[in-house]
Formats: C-alpha cells, structure tokens, sequence
C-alpha cells in the first residue's frame, strides 16, 4: 500500500473574495496562493461609491488607522471583520443582500500599486411561485 498524507486541514478551494453575513471578508487560500500573498498579513480597504467597487491592498506591516490584520490559519484561508469599513462606507448596507462569492480583478494602481477589486452585486430578490 502506498498511503498519501492528507494536510490541507482547514483549506477551501476557492480562488474567490466573499462577502459574509456578519460583515466579514473571505480570502480563499487558493486566491491567496495565486496571488502570491500567503505570507501577507495585513489589509488596507479602498471604497468607491460611484462604480461600487471595493479594493483590497495587502501588506506586510500594519498602519495604524488603516489596516486590519488577517486572520486564519497561515497557508490557508483568511478574513477579517470589516464592520467599522461597512458603517463608514456602506451605512445602508444589508450583508445578507450581498453575500457571495466574487472573482476579484487585479488591478495596478498608481498610488498604492496592486490592487484586487471587486464590484458589488445586490442579490435579487426571489419570487413567490404560484
């Protein structure tokens, strides 16, 4: 017999930004990965609200006021709670309107180099049947 050793504990397969319930943005480890940002440990949030776009800048070192720390396990998938970014930004913003999965586009950014942008898509709202 010839056993492989499973260590991909806690990894999703996902190469997607999510939006959550609860406030919160995913980033899957395989988006991490591609992107070569596994080792990154800091986030800095971009808005704009006339394209309803989000961007995401991420970092090795924090800035105070600025960045939220990601959290999860190294290697593996990663969030962090935006609640603060929502109020500031989104005030009338209903997560469960939004949650998904989104494919980020990368994104070079003269001010701040690359970014990786999203754009936000309402959920539409289901029909009763007859």
């Amino acid at each position: 017999m010839s056993f492989i050793k499973f260590k991909d504990v806690g990894r999703k397969s996902s190469s997607f930004v999510s939006i959550t319930n609860s406030q919160s943005f995913g980033f899957g480890a395989d988006f991490l990965q591609q992107h070569n940002l596994l080792d990154k440990n800091y986030i800095e949030l971009f808005y704009d609200s006339e394209e309803q776009k989000i961007a995401f800048y991420f970092k090795d070192t924090p800035e105070k006021g600025s960045t939220f720390k990601l959290i999860g396990q190294e290697g593996g998938s990663r969030s962090i709670v935006a609640r603060s970014f929502f109020t500031k930004f989104l005030r009338d913003f209903k997560p469960e309107q939004y949650e998904s999965r989104y494919k980020p586009e990368k994104v070079e950014d003269v001010s701040h180099g690359t970014l990786y942008v999203i754009q936000l898509k309402q959920k539409q709202a289901e029909t009763p049947e007859n």
